[in-house]
């Protein structure tokens, strides 16, 4: 198989080629992170630096100015390269080329045509929009995902919350009340590039209804309200780690009744709020900003 993307690009060679040069380093300007795993590497950009995407693994097998080639790693799916290249094109003007080329082997020869060569294509076309608006300072055309990658993303990107005890550095949490009736802590990954304002945070994860800040600190936010029970979430940070805590205090029966009956559904509803907050911060540029991300 022989995959191949080309984006022109009004911006001279070596230009683009110092942009090729910033992948897996701090301040990437090329790969497509939050969107997609984040390309991490054991090494600065060199020959042998090993590291990939997610599961997808390879090492440096050439690089120079202009030109970086990466080579899979065995019993991934596929055997072959993938490569980006930086040509001029005239005074002014270059072309970047990113070329995969292999063979699909073992479980790889089903999921490559039904999901990775499409999940690939919309990778690799937003790192070429990366390279056109670092380059130029504009994009004329962003790249936009399909319906089936939106899916494909769903069924195998998703980092999905855990269950976890509120953490030790959560200081606003534990000191929220004095006694509580109800407490749970959930916690999910955060990729590289994503916000770590815990502000920001909250307003993603309540996005339809806010609510009031009782105090902040740090990396730590206190938000809650008194109605129709007095609870209090925590939403904290800690390094790649997002932390949503929520304690409740229960004033009369009527409101140990009705948090009875909401209970079995309160986890549920928490994760799926996460899980939708980081979704979200993965889709920059599709709508409007909520406190400094991008949503949808």
């Amino acid at each position: 198989m022989r995959n191949v993307h080309t984006r022109v690009v009004d911006a001279p060679a070596p230009l683009v080629s110092d942009l090729l040069g910033t992948l897996a380093a701090v301040g990437d300007r090329v790969w497509p992170t939050p969107t997609w795993w984040p390309l991490r590497l054991d090494r600065p950009l060199s020959v042998g630096a090993s590291g990939g995407h997610g599961p997808v693994r390879y090492e440096v097998a050439e690089c120079e100015p202009g030109r970086v080639r990466f080579a899979f790693h065995p019993g991934i799916g596929v055997e072959g390269f993938h490569e980006f290249e930086v040509t001029a094109a005239g005074p002014g003007r270059s072309v970047v080329t990113h070329v995969l080329e292999g063979r699909a082997t073992g479980a790889g020869r089903l999921t490559w045509p039904l999901m990775i060569r499409w999940c690939h294509d919309a990778l690799i076309e937003e790192s070429l929009d990366n390279i056109e608006r670092a380059a130029t300072g504009r994009l004329a055309r962003p790249h936009r995902m399909s319906a089936w990658v939106r899916v494909c993303r769903r069924l195998v990107l998703r980092d999905k919350p855990r269950g976890d005890d509120i953490p030790a550095e959560a200081a606003l949490a534990h000191g929220a009340f004095e006694h509580v009736d109800y407490r749970d802590s959930f916690t999910i990954r955060l990729r590289p590039g994503m916000s770590a304002d815990p502000a920001a945070w909250a307003s993603a994860i309540f996005l339809h209804r806010p609510f009031p800040t009782h105090a902040a600190a740090g990396r730590e936010i206190l938000i809650g309200d008194t109605s129709p029970v007095d609870f209090r979430v925590s939403v904290l940070l800690t390094g790649d780690r997002l932390h949503m805590s929520t304690l409740v205090r229960l004033r009369s029966r009527r409101e140990r009744l009705y948090f009875g009956l909401v209970t079995p559904f309160h986890r549920v509803f928490v994760k799926a709020m996460l899980k939708r907050a980081v979704a979200r911060a993965c889709h920059p540029g599709r709508g409007e900003t909520v406190g400094g991300m991008m949503v949808r």
